[in-house]
């Protein structure tokens, strides 16, 4: 391979071939990104002229740089490591609410550009959570090319959000919640029924439907939710219950003598077509009317609420191990389980005094 010789011409090299001429490369750097081109068998002249104009082209290129084209560059990139359902909401959140954007060039867009979008959907009565969603989408863009080299400072960091109520409210009380695992326990449909089980270990819906063999391990006890798998984008592990192991050890059995128990075949399968389930709402329905449970009251997501809401507030359970258990990557997120009631202060304050008059 020829050695590459600097010439005495800024960003300006060459190499000589076998036939001893010069083969001039132009290598750039703007912004920490290396930008490099071939500018083939030329004069000192020629190659300069050739260099200019390539510095030019990649200057008009990042200038010219629109939202679109880097939301799509992103997209493009880290498609292979987000779930579907992540690339489904940000494709949707970019088509309906981020059209302002779209044609505008990154390096123009103003801190006022965004903010006007985030109005634009709080206007059209969407939640604030969601609106907070689209902040989110947009900061992504913009790190995303801040990394590239395309700029240098995210506009939409200091966009405002309307604070939020951000607490879990249960639209069930115990009694039902009670009712409700008793009749997931006589659902006949024995698949559906270990689905629920599982979503109420708090598993969310995904994570129950996706699950393959090699994700269980029998003998040690444990089940294990890969990066790709779960929403905290890291591997985890989880203990089972016994209620968990033996509902795990039966259907493996059931795998054996359907021949479907490799690891990458799906725990849970439709007996009529052997796929996975992708939609348990209608036999769900059903078992929440059974419960006396309105179905719009309590969706599958729920059961992580549920799970989250009792283990704090009536178990009195460390708030971390409840963080552990709903794979939360922040104990933030735990807290909004969390119930404060003016009875708070008097409990804790009651709890203090009768330590110190001890």
């Amino acid at each position: 391979m020829a050695k590459l010789i600097k010439s005495n011409y800024p960003n300006l090299y060459y190499k000589i071939n076998s036939k001893k001429l010069r083969i001039y490369i132009a290598i750039i750097t703007i912004d920490k990104k290396r930008y490099k081109k071939t500018l083939g068998i030329l004069t000192l002249t020629q190659a300069k002229r050739e260099l200019k104009s390539f510095r030019l082209d990649i200057e008009t290129q990042l200038s010219d740089l629109t939202f679109a084209d880097i939301f799509n560059e992103y997209i493009d990139l880290v498609e292979p490591l987000q779930s579907k359902k992540q690339i489904t909401t940000n494709r949707y959140n970019f088509k309906n609410h981020l059209q302002p954007l779209h044609l505008k060039q990154l390096a123009h867009i103003k801190y006022s550009d965004c903010q006007d979008i985030i109005n634009s959907v709080l206007a059209k009565g969407l939640k604030p959570k969601t609106a907070k969603n689209i902040k989110g989408l947009i900061q992504v863009v913009f790190n995303f090319a801040i990394k590239q080299n395309y700029i240098d400072h995210n506009p939409a960091t200091v966009v405002e959000i309307p604070r939020f109520d951000n607490k879990q409210y249960l639209k069930i009380n115990i009694s039902q919640a009670k009712e409700l695992y008793k009749q997931i326990k006589l659902c006949s449909n024995t698949v559906i029924r270990d689905i629920l089980i599982f979503g109420l270990h708090g598993r969310r819906l995904g994570e129950c439907l996706n699950l393959q063999w090699y994700q269980i391990n029998l003998d040690e006890k444990f089940v294990t939710l890969p990066y790709q798998k779960n929403k905290a984008k890291r591997d985890m592990q989880f203990a089972m219950t016994d209620e968990l192991y033996d509902m795990f050890k039966e259907r493996y059995k059931i795998a054996l003598d359907d021949d479907t128990c490799s690891p990458s075949d799906y725990v849970f399968l439709n007996p009529q077509t052997f796929t996975k389930y992708t939609d348990i709402s209608k036999t769900f329905n059903k078992i929440k009317l059974a419960s006396g449970i309105e179905p719009l009251d309590f969706r599958f997501h729920d059961f992580r609420h549920l799970l989250g809401t009792y283990s704090i507030n009536v178990l009195n359970l460390p708030i971390e191990a409840v963080s552990h258990t709903l794979g939360h990557t922040n104990i933030t997120t735990t807290q909004m389980y969390v119930t404060k009631n003016k009875d708070t202060a008097k409990r804790v304050g009651e709890s203090f005094i009768g330590l110190l008059d001890d």
